[in-house]
């Protein structure tokens, strides 16, 4: 059995726990907890059902007083028809754990990883899980849009929490993490705070995501290209929530995480981000419609949740 290659990296405040059939990762002060819960290196134990949503449901636990969010790995695209939860190698979670507490170290805001498990599935393969902290008192940026469509939301949170968001992903960009799948689920907001101070932004889901130096200007115009598309493509399906000034909030938040003094760098910014949109969208309209044939699609994909805690 290949032990996961990021053993010879994980940072002092986890351990690795070794079963006949697979490897857990976990903080050192929750092990005992996680293994009291059936969430060791070998147990088939289901978690409950959370009742946050993700692309598909997550799974709960509680480790105390606190509770935890457990992420099963599912590939996308055509390949989930294929291979379903099952993957070649045993990395990916351990990769997150990794680049989750780096970019704490770097005061990205992100949820708190605490365990990466790698079980050998039956036949071939693996089964791989990823356990956080809950995040409470949030909900995903979609549903905070949605809310804001709905008038539900006053003008000044609407302005804080825009630029607040942006601030976040400049700030991300400026650390060096190039995101690859930012749309509003994967962006935590929020939502109860007293009105004289800044909301708190997360990003979530950093499987795949990549830490370097500080991203170029088209890494970083991709990156809020792919936000964008989702965004307006919720908007299509209703009444639009979002204003010209709304973007020139956001994207003025997102020159202040990037260190940037030029009060009007946002507009140099929304043109190259219009621009990436409008070179890619004959390719996204081919792929959405592949993805409808097979049942999934951007309805699936970025799909608004329920407020939740964060994944």
């Amino acid at each position: 059995m290949r032990a996961p290659s990021q053993l010879d990296e994980i940072p002092a405040p986890f351990v690795a726990e070794k079963g006949q059939r697979g490897w857990l990762v976990a903080r050192r002060d929750l092990l005992g907890e996680l293994l009291c819960s059936g969430f060791g290196p070998d147990d088939e134990v289901e978690p409950a059902t959370s009742d946050v949503l993700g692309r598909r449901p997550l799974g709960e636990l509680h480790l105390g007083e606190r509770r935890a969010l457990v992420r099963t790995f599912h590939h996308g695209g055509l390949l989930r028809w294929l291979t379903g939860k099952r993957f070649l190698a045993p990395d990916r979670p351990f990769e997150e754990l990794l680049l989750s507490f780096q970019l704490r170290l770097l005061r990205v805001p992100t949820s708190e990883v605490v365990a990466a498990r790698a079980r050998r599935a039956r036949f071939w393969g693996w089964h791989l899980d990823l356990v956080s902290l809950r995040l409470e008192g949030t909900c995903e940026l979609g549903h905070f849009l949605e809310e804001v469509r709905d008038g539900k939301v006053c003008e000044a949170l609407r302005a804080r929490v825009l630029r607040e968001t942006g601030r976040c992903l400049g700030h991300m960009h400026r650390a060096g993490l190039q995101h690859g799948d930012l749309t509003p689920r994967n962006l935590l907001v929020e939502r109860e705070l007293p009105a004289v101070r800044t909301p708190k932004v997360w990003v979530l889901d950093l499987d795949r995501c990549r830490l370097g130096e500080p991203l170029g200007e088209g890494e970083r115009q991709a990156d809020l290209a792919r936000l964008l598309r989702s965004v307006l493509r919720i908007e299509s399906w209703g009444r639009p929530f979002l204003r010209r000034s709304d973007h020139a909030r956001f994207l003025a938040g997102y020159g202040e995480g990037l260190g940037r003094s030029d009060p009007g760098g946002w507009k140099r910014t929304w043109r190259g981000v219009s621009r990436v949109l409008r070179r890619a969208r004959p390719w996204h309209r081919l792929a959405g419609r592949a993805e409808a044939l097979f049942g999934g699609g951007p309805r699936q994909r970025d799909r608004v949740a329920e407020p939740s805690g964060g994944s």
